[in-house]
Formats: structure tokens, C-alpha cells, sequence
């Protein structure tokens, strides 16, 4: 019965066997839960939205959490109010699978470089924030990651090379942000299972449309390319006509592209 004095907040679990059967115990995902809501002002988080949210329930209980073998598998934190800077503890939360942090325009500053501790993560949504700064590129650990959605911020820089990792990649969304080119060929070669890749609405990216979208493979049933309304200028490279059969859409207008359309 005091076992939830424990307070060491990397401590994520205790394992102990009884009559050879293992149990794990969770005990800090209370901490780190509350260190997310202290950081991001919980106290004025939306009261619909924070059932629960600093009380003694249980963290099953909580608005937007979802628990599975006593550790935090989704937080569905959209339109909670979140305000202030996603802090370095949101790496611990080692056993999500899905995040959701969209629709908190209050939310600020980059994404913490402790993102790529989320080697579970599947889905990532932070859509219409105010996330600013460079993409953290240690996001390239998440290689189960196949639905990432960063569009309507602030974002800055490129798409770091390391992102090659997130080999399961299926859909992203980074439009309408302030992200800059060049993009790097690395990722045009490692996401082999891409089909939505949305990235309009970006003024800073510019010059030459990148010519290794050319050399995509992919064994989705659809891939489909928007990337209008930026700033690339020139033509369409002749080895976009090596673009997979199953894209279905293509969407370059609102560009400065001046050069005839490659035969």
C-alpha cells in the first residue's frame, strides 16, 4: 500500500514473478501524465475534455487516454487547450502507439528531440498548432510510424535526411507551414509504402522540383503528389514520368514553373 509513493518518474514499470508468471506493475504513468499537465496548463484545459485529469481515478479513466497492460497506448489530446511547449517527458510515454495533439493553436515552440524515443508510434497528429521551430530529426527512429499529419503550423527548415527511416510511412501531411526546401533524396527511396504525400501551401519551399520523386516505389494502391501553391520554379522533371502507375493525382498548379511540359 505504498508502493504509490514511488515518485522516480523513469521508472516505468516493476516486474515480479509469483509461482513463475510475471506481473508488471505500473506505477509512474500517473507522474508523467500530470508532468504533461503541468507543463501544458491543464488547469485550464477544456473541463469536457479533461474527465478525470488530476484527480486519484485511475488514468484509464482520464479524457483521452487510453491504457493497455497499465501503460498510456493513445492520447487523443485534440482541442484540449494545450498551451505552452510539448515538454521533453512526452519521450517517455514509450508504449504509445497514437498521438493526438491537434487543434491546440496555443501549443508552441519545436517539437523536443525526445520524440524519437516513441519507437511504438504509429500515428502522430498535430495538426492547426502553433508548433515552430526545425522537425526533430530524431523522428527518423520511428520506423512504425504510417500516419504523420503537421500541417497549418508554423514549422520551419526542411524534412531532416533522417526521416528515411520511417520506413512504414503511408501518409503525410506537412502543408500549409512554413517548411523550406531542398528535400532530401534519402526519403524519396526509403518510403516504399507512401500514398498520400501533402505538401501545398508552403511559400519557403522553392526552386527546382525535386527530381527523386521520380524514383519512387511504392507498394500502395494509391499514391497520390500535391505540392501546389509554393514556389518551385523551372519545369517538371523528365523522371516524374517514372511516377508509380497508381497516382491518380498530381496537383503542381499555383507554382512558377516556366519550362514546356517533358514529352
Amino acid at each position: 500500500d505504498k508502493w504509490d509513493k514511488m515518485k522516480d518518474v523513469n521508472t516505468h514499470y516493476v516486474r515480479t514473478q509469483q509461482n513463475g508468471v510475471y506481473l508488471n506493475l505500473a506505477v509512474s504513468q500517473y507522474e508523467l501524465l500530470m508532468a504533461l499537465y503541468n507543463a501544458l496548463d491543464g488547469d485550464n484545459w477544456a473541463t469536457a475534455k479533461k474527465t478525470n485529469w488530476n484527480t486519484t481515478e485511475p488514468v484509464e479513466t482520464w479524457g483521452g487516454v487510453t491504457v493497455e497492460n497499465g501503460m498510456v497506448t493513445k492520447l487523443n489530446l485534440s482541442g484540449f487547450g494545450l498551451k505552452g511547449q510539448l515538454p521533453a517527458v512526452i519521450g517517455e510515454f514509450t508504449s504509445l502507439t497514437s498521438l493526438n495533439l491537434g487543434s491546440n493553436p496555443n501549443l508552441t515552440g519545436s517539437l523536443p528531440s525526445d520524440m524519437g524515443n516513441l519507437v511504438n508510434l504509429e500515428s502522430f497528429l498535430a495538426v492547426t498548432t502553433g508548433l515552430g521551430g526545425q522537425l526533430p530529426a530524431s523522428m527518423g527512429n520511428l520506423t512504425k510510424m504510417n500516419n504523420l499529419q503537421l500541417s497549418k503550423n508554423n514549422i520551419s527548415g526542411t524534412i531532416p535526411a533522417e526521416w528515411a527511416g520511417m520506413t512504414e510511412l503511408k501518409n503525410l501531411g506537412l502543408y500549409s507551414t512554413n517548411l523550406s526546401t531542398p528535400l532530401p533524396e534519402a526519403i524519396f527511396t526509403s518510403w516504399k509504402h507512401i500514398g498520400t504525400l501533402l505538401l501545398y501551401d508552403n511559400q519557403n519551399m522553392n526552386g527546382p522540383l525535386p527530381e527523386a520523386l521520380g524514383n519512387m516505389t511504392t507498394d500502395n494502391t494509391i499514391f497520390n503528389i500535391q505540392m501546389y501553391n509554393c514556389n518551385f520554379t523551372g519545369g517538371i522533371p523528365e523522371s516524374w514520368g517514372n511516377i508509380p502507375d497508381v497516382s491518380k493525382q498530381l496537383y503542381i498548379y499555383g507554382n512558377q514553373l516556366t519550362e514546356p511540359v517533358p514529352l
